[in-house]
């Protein structure tokens, strides 16, 4: 599901709301590890990179579906009403 929503996001060029989604992620959630691990407070196991990675794709994904709602919200674009033609 999240690849279409991208997908749709290329095709409409809007590539600028991949960008702020992969900065977010990558500074925020990664970013935040990261600076853990320097510290020594984040010790990585196999397991903890695991789980790591999974929670960056889940977040990752829910940031972009609030991007698509809020779009879609600002194009006034109602999924749910039949095409008329």
């Amino acid at each position: 599901m999240i690849n279409v929503i991208n997908s749709i996001f290329y095709g409409l060029g809007k590539t600028n709301y991949m960008l702020f989604q992969s900065v977010v992620i990558n500074s925020f959630f990664y970013g935040t590890a990261f600076i853990l691990y320097q510290v020594g407070v984040f010790e990585p196991s196999l397991t903890l990179i695991a789980l790591m990675f999974a929670t960056g794709t889940a977040l990752d994904s829910v940031l972009t579906m609030g991007m698509y709602v809020w779009m879609l919200k600002r194009k006034a674009i109602n999924v749910f009403e039949p095409i008329t033609i």
